[in-house]
């Protein structure tokens, strides 16, 4: 699905947006404020099922925000751009979560990150709340791009077995 050029908004009651497995979600919507948002993903299901292995990709030169109370498959914060991408909820993410471009700012805003894939690429990212490493197998989480030294303040690791890869991490 290539939201570049359409916006998926339900209005219906009792609906289920999914996103089925290998799939993959191109959106480009804006951020224009927090009063005024518009998310970078399918609005007003009562449901949605993403499957772990699916990708999302946040595109596009805009500032963005991901829609609370969604459980993600991967999450790739993407295009060689500057931007900010903002959450307005606590944030779940099944599969991977990655911030590809050393311009792009994850600002959480005082919500969590919860995140079960293995590859956790966080970049410049300068976390005010808490990251809670929970997969079930072995996580790594790094600083990619240009960046040597991630710094976390606030972790936890409660995930069900394997480790968690501390590469080129301070914890303060």
């Amino acid at each position: 699905i290539n939201m570049q050029e359409y916006k998926i908004t339900c209005d219906s009651s009792l609906k289920i947006f999914s996103l089925g497995a290998n799939s993959r979600l191109y959106s480009y919507a804006v951020d224009t404020s927090a009063s005024d948002t518009i998310y970078a993903f399918p609005t007003g299901f009562d449901t949605y099922n993403i499957q772990e292995n699916s990708l999302y990709y946040l595109r596009g030169s805009n500032d963005q925000a991901i829609l609370p109370g969604v459980t993600y498959g991967n999450v790739y914060l993407y295009d060689n751009v500057s931007k900010t991408v903002r959450l307005f909820g606590d944030l779940d993410v099944n599969g991977d979560f990655r911030v590809y471009y050393d311009g792009i700012i994850l600002d959480d805003q005082g919500y969590d990150l919860y995140l079960s894939g293995y590859n956790n690429d966080l970049r410049n990212y300068s976390p005010t709340s808490e990251i809670v490493f929970d997969g079930d197998g072995a996580q790594q989480v790094f600083a990619g791009g240009s960046f040597d030294e991630l710094y976390l303040n606030d972790i936890t690791v409660n995930g069900g077995g394997g480790s968690l890869d501390l590469n080129e991490v301070t914890v303060y």
